[in-house]
């Protein structure tokens, strides 16, 4: 009776590790300032290096304050200072379709993507409370501000396709270009280098070299 209990046990800790390990969105690789991840059961923890992220947690940060994620399939994410982020959906490249859903409720994100999405079987989508931009693969930075309901989109490398939730058709940003628009304007691609660009990518820094720590190295919020 002992054994049949033991052998029950492992098997539910088996079960669920490996649901643990499906609901993981990434890892916080670099936390600075005033960072909390709140889990969808409402359960608060500070945003602390070796903290897993997991699908449906929401992530905000205080002033002068950043989280650097990294994702499963080692994509790179960094939030910036007063954002609030939800990490809406997530399917890896182990699974059946990749589908990657980040909403920035307000604030700032860096997304650079190392895997390729075809935005049709396969996707990763950033929306704001007004927009969505789609990606194949690329580096980019998505800015919402709550109070004016404006969205900054800045490509740094790659092409990025930004929709208003108004429009019919999307806006093609590629590689130095960049869009900063309020809803119920007309949508402007503006070509010249934005002036904030070497600030914002020194701030939300990618170095190439970012690494998903082990999993024995990682604890979630529950």
């Amino acid at each position: 009776m002992i054994k049949l209990i033991s052998v029950f046990c492992l098997v539910s800790s088996l079960f669920f590790s490996a649901a643990r390990a499906e609901e993981r969105f990434g890892v916080v690789l670099i936390s600075k300032g005033k960072v909390k991840i709140v889990s969808t059961s409402g359960t608060e923890k500070s945003g602390a290096i070796g903290l897993d992220v997991l699908e449906g947690d929401t992530l905000t940060t205080g002033p002068e304050s950043s989280a650097k994620i990294v994702t499963l399939d080692r994509n790179v994410i960094v939030v910036g200072e007063k954002s609030e982020i939800i990490f809406e959906k997530y399917q890896h490249e182990n699974q059946k379709q990749k589908a990657v859903v980040i909403d920035v409720k307000a604030g700032n994100i860096r997304s650079s993507i190392k895997n390729k999405y075809d935005q049709k079987d396969e996707y990763y989508q950033i929306k704001t409370p007004t927009s969505v931009a789609g990606v194949r693969g690329t580096d980019f930075y998505v800015e919402h501000d709550m109070a004016t309901k404006e969205n900054v989109i800045c490509t740094f490398e790659g092409k990025v396709s930004y929709k208003p939730n108004e429009s019919k058709t999307g806006f093609l940003v590629e590689a130095g270009k960049f869009i900063r628009h309020k809803e119920g304007e007309a949508v402007k691609i503006i070509t010249a280098k934005a002036p904030w660009v070497e600030k914002t990518l020194k701030a939300l820094e990618v170095t190439g070299k970012e690494e998903l720590p082990a999993a024995n190295d990682s604890k979630s919020v529950k």
